[in-house]
């Protein structure tokens, strides 16, 4: 027995002499993949275009009596924030936009760029664009023209 474990390791180094022959001839091959994988890598990375997110927050009450709103008050506040998320990305909003900013898309690009959820009793308005600054500018103008627009109504009414 003490025979065939020395043959096992004999056998076990020329294994590894044979892997260690194989690479040496062939370390080219090696180092030429790992090059070929980390110029690939820095091509690819370097084509991607950042997007950043901006997002801005109206909070939508329900009720008018100050102090504690009450559990009625809270639910019709959640059913308004619904109902209002679905007004902003409405063509006249997404208008008013384009043309306060001068911007040189339609209304449906713009609409594609923003996203409405409402939780609770808040609109979240977000919009995407390479450009952060951009990004801010139609967060906030977004919610800005729908809220002025939502008071113009309430006032001719």
């Amino acid at each position: 027995m003490h025979e065939s474990e020395a043959t096992q390791e004999g056998l076990d180094l020329l294994d590894l002499r044979a892997y260690w022959d194989i690479l040496r001839r062939r370390w080219w091959i090696l180092v030429l993949s790992v090059v070929s994988i980390a110029t690939t890598a820095f091509f690819v990375s370097n084509s991607i275009i950042p997007i950043y997110d901006a997002t801005a927050k109206i909070l939508v009450q329900g009720g008018q009596a100050p102090g504690i709103p009450t559990a009625g008050e809270i639910q019709a506040s959640q059913q308004l924030a619904k109902n209002y998320s679905d007004l902003i990305k409405t063509r006249p909003v997404l208008n008013q936009v384009i043309d306060s900013l001068s911007l040189p898309y339609s209304a449906g690009t713009l609409y594609g760029k923003i996203r409405v959820k409402s939780p609770r009793s808040l609109i979240e308005i977000q919009v995407s664009d390479p450009d952060p600054q951009l990004a801010s500018q139609l967060s906030n103008a977004v919610a800005q023209i729908f809220i002025d627009d939502f008071r113009d109504r309430q006032l001719t009414e």
